[in-house]
């Protein structure tokens, strides 16, 4: 795996993502059917990775839904990707704070160490 792809693994993408993102930054601004030849995936699964990508924040789609052209977003503004992440994070880490009470009162250790232990008997004479 080469730097970029483990990059944008890294940040997020799956496998499939990286190779359409990057299949459609080298075509520029292009067709569904057109990425779907160049990366080998079915139409369909196409256009499922691209309204993922889209909801990621990596692609943007130009005109109306017949001869609609998908455009990947400028490597440039990768960092403004990552920082809604971080964004993102910050405010889960703030809600995590605020409701970790509630997890630390329904954790129950008692349950999860057993007091019952059973050993096997040894008979060492018959009788």
């Amino acid at each position: 795996m080469d730097k970029i792809q483990l990059f944008l693994k890294n940040i997020g993408l799956s496998e499939k993502e990286s190779k359409l993102y990057l299949t459609g930054l080298n075509l520029g601004p292009t067709r569904a059917a057109m990425l779907s030849r160049r990366t080998g995936f079915t139409r369909q699964h196409t256009y499922d990775l691209l309204k993922s990508l889209e909801q990621k924040g990596f692609v943007s789609k130009m005109g109306k839904s017949y001869g609609q052209r998908f455009i990947m977003e400028d490597p440039k503004n990768l960092k403004n990707i990552l920082e809604r992440k971080k964004q993102k994070i910050e405010k889960l880490n703030i809600a995590l704070e605020k409701i970790m009470p509630e997890f630390e009162s329904s954790y129950n250790i008692k349950g999860a160490i057993s007091k019952i232990k059973f050993f096997e008997e040894i008979r060492l004479f018959n009788k």
